[in-house]
């Protein structure tokens, strides 16, 4: 699994605190995370119907929406289907705004550079001529 280096960073500084375990509590293995303390602490930070798969949603959102593509997304989170990933999809809109402007956009001369130019054969064979209708016929 690759990590960033800001968790290769948190990794690093648990080195030497137990030969086997990762993350410890007082030394010790953390057997169980629904704890009293844990309940605790999420009610000091004003945090309500907390649910540890709230953490994997928050950093597949998170992963969206710093623009990492879904197949990816499958792979780093070990999606067994693209299906589940899709429900982050509305979170990558803005790769679709571009596209969306498109219709939007004007040249300087008022066409719509969306629009593929029209061949005139009266310029000569392999040219063309952007027709405008306001110009070119009094209206759309």
């Amino acid at each position: 699994m690759p990590l960033n280096g800001e968790a290769v960073s948190i990794l690093q500084k648990q080195i030497g605190k137990h030969r086997d375990i990762v993350f410890t509590f007082k030394g010790r293995e953390i057997e169980q995370v629904s704890t009293a303390a844990w309940y605790k602490a999420l009610r000091r930070a004003g945090i309500h119907n907390f649910r540890w798969q709230d953490l994997r949603h928050t950093w597949a959102s998170w992963h969206v929406q710093g623009g990492t593509p879904l197949h990816v997304l499958q792979e780093l989170g070990g999606w067994a289907s693209y299906a589940m990933v899709q429900r982050y999809a509305h979170l990558a809109a803005e790769h679709l705004a571009p596209w969306a402007e498109r219709l939007n956009a004007r040249s300087a001369d008022g066409t719509n550079p969306a629009q593929p130019p029209v061949e005139n054969p009266a310029l000569g064979a392999g040219r063309s001529q952007v027709i405008d209708l306001e110009r070119d016929f009094g209206g759309p």
